[in-house]
């Protein structure tokens, strides 16, 4: 208690500038890839995370391939608004392999980001010419993950929080 109470100002004022160095270096591109890489490789909220960009990434190819906007200007967006720079950087390499007459599918399976079930869709959807339609399907199939698992970990977080306030008190 004596050093803290020697040394609060310090610890605080450290704190603080690491969380704004932090975040500053987070911003950065290089800074955002290491920090999505280590979100990636977490335990139990890795394919949170992974699923969670799946599903912006399958939500928006659904809407622009929907609307008619050819599929490589559909990349091109996506590429840009997808939020993730790994999935930003994915996209692109599909992209520019699709430009090259590759079919979507293959780049995607090549990556190693998505899922085999995501990649086995997208090619069914080009065989059949519904690619939209299972971009959507994938796009749902991803929300109903990340609400069941947002509704998982919110319910295990009530009993840790009473246990610990029942520590605490």
């Amino acid at each position: 208690s004596e050093f803290i109470r020697k040394y609060i100002l310090v610890i605080i004022a450290a704190l603080i500038v690491t969380f704004f160095l932090f975040r500053k270096y987070i911003k950065t591109r290089e800074g955002s890839r290491v920090w999505e890489q280590f979100l990636f490789k977490l335990p139990v909220f890795g394919d949170f995370f992974r699923a969670l960009c799946v599903e912006r990434f399958s939500s928006e190819m659904s809407t622009l391939v929907e609307s008619g906007v050819p599929i490589l200007y559909s990349l091109e967006i996506t590429e840009q608004s997808v939020g993730s720079v790994m999935l930003g950087e994915i996209v692109h390499q599909i992209k520019e392999d699709v430009r090259a007459g590759k079919p979507l599918s293959a780049p995607m399976d090549q990556s190693g980001f998505f899922e085999p079930m995501v990649v086995q869709m997208v090619t069914i959807g080009e065989e059949i010419g519904e690619l939209s339609q299972m971009f959507k399907r994938v796009n749902v199939f991803y929300q109903e993950y990340v609400e069941t698992f947002l509704t998982r970990i919110l319910t295990l977080f009530e009993p840790i929080m009473l246990i610990f306030m029942g520590l605490v008190v």
